[in-house]
């Protein structure tokens, strides 16, 4: 149980990550 929990925060520390990336690639594509 501990494990799965773990690695539901790690996905969704990972997700997060690639959210923040992806807004900024946005950001400095169309210079918002």
């Amino acid at each position: 149980m501990l494990t799965k929990t773990y690695t539901d925060v790690l996905l969704q520390n990972i997700a997060y990550k690639k959210l923040c990336m992806y807004k900024f690639m946005l950001k400095e594509t169309f210079n918002i």
